[in-house]
């Protein structure tokens, strides 16, 4: 008996590389509509790092980072982001902390000035630490969220953002 397997094939490969997120990135998809799923992905990639990059002065994290302990309305995404993080910060005892972000900047990452600060310049830094101290909202009514972290806190997403993109 023969029978006819005309959808057992090779399914097509496509690769498309992308850099995001300071981080170069090689997509792979397979089937008929891989070319189409790569661009998909390529555009979720492209607006989680325009909304999380801390530099970028049009992006939901600027934002939270300048707010001065006010509130910002922040998306369904970030705040689920932000929940998860609170989350692994409580179970791990801080590990997670997404509140590093002043002590990134000390070592000159952001601007790819380098520099070995002193232990007293690390020790300031890292009294800015602030997580814990992040609070989250939801108003149900509206399906909307908002955050506010105290004021001089700031946060950056580097350690959570490539995974969430995946």
């Amino acid at each position: 008996m023969l029978l006819a397997m005309s959808g057992c094939g090779e399914a097509k490969m496509s690769q498309k590389q992308v850099f995001a997120m300071d981080t170069i990135m090689t997509l792979t998809a397979y089937g008929r509509n891989a070319d189409a799923g790569l661009n998909a992905a390529q555009q979720v990639i492209s607006s989680l790092d325009v909304m999380l990059d801390p530099e970028l002065t049009t992006s939901t994290t600027y934002a939270i980072n300048n707010a001065e302990g006010k509130n910002i309305a922040v998306s369904g995404q970030v705040a689920k982001m932000l929940s998860t993080a609170q989350y692994v910060y409580k179970k791990s005892g801080g590990a997670l902390d997404l509140s590093i972000y002043p002590v990134i900047k000390l070592w000159g990452f952001i601007d790819d000035k380098f520099y070995l600060p002193s232990q007293e310049e690390v020790q300031a830094e890292l009294q800015k630490l602030c997580f814990d101290k992040l609070v989250l909202t939801s108003f149900p009514s509206s399906g909307s969220f908002a955050v506010s972290l105290p004021a001089g806190g700031q946060i950056s997403f580097g350690s959570v953002a490539k995974g969430c993109a995946a």
